[in-house]
């Protein structure tokens, strides 16, 4: 027997909602309206909720179908921004630890694709011409940023970089 223990409020792409089943107490995860337009990949969302159980960072999936996943519900408070600034280790080690398993996601995450297809999208949707030129800047932007990733600005960089921008 299924019963509907309450909404899980927080979700930016997903409807989420506790569910009791049985015995256990479950989160059942449904996409929102219109999420198929953000490029989502839910096998990728899938499996790597999967890796992240198996290493102990995220409830366990215990079922999904489609669009659709059940994980175990986990009682928790949300993450304070003071207090992850001051101690961001164990969050990091989180991190490190998905990124170094190995798993093979099935989408690409890459933003500034991500970007061109959102553009591409808003002018499909009939966006304000406005909106319709923003592709080349978000491109620009993204690329920009993408470039920067692993860099550390330098006053010699940050100098260059304008010298080449008043060219």
């Amino acid at each position: 027997m299924a019963d509907l223990a309450g909404i899980v409020e927080g979700g930016i792409t997903n409807r989420n909602y506790r569910v009791r089943l049985g015995e256990g107490v479950y989160v059942l995860r449904l996409p929102g309206k219109d999420t198929s337009l953000l490029g989502i990949s839910r096998e990728a969302e899938r499996v790597a909720n999967q890796t992240a159980a198996r290493l102990g960072i995220a409830p366990a999936v215990r079922a999904a179908e489609d669009h659709t996943i059940l994980t175990e519900f986990m009682l928790c408070e949300p993450l304070d921004p003071d207090r992850l600034r001051a101690e961001p280790g164990q969050v990091a080690a989180a991190l490190r630890a998905f990124h170094d398993s190995g798993v093979q996601l099935p989408a690409r995450f890459w933003v500034p694709e991500l970007l061109e297809q959102y553009a591409a999208t808003v002018a499909e949707r009939g966006g304000s011409p406005r909106e319709r030129a923003c592709p080349g800047r978000i491109r620009i932007a993204a690329r920009r940023l993408a470039g920067r990733r692993h860099r550390t600005r330098t006053p010699a960089r940050a100098a260059a970089r304008t010298a080449r921008e008043r060219k």
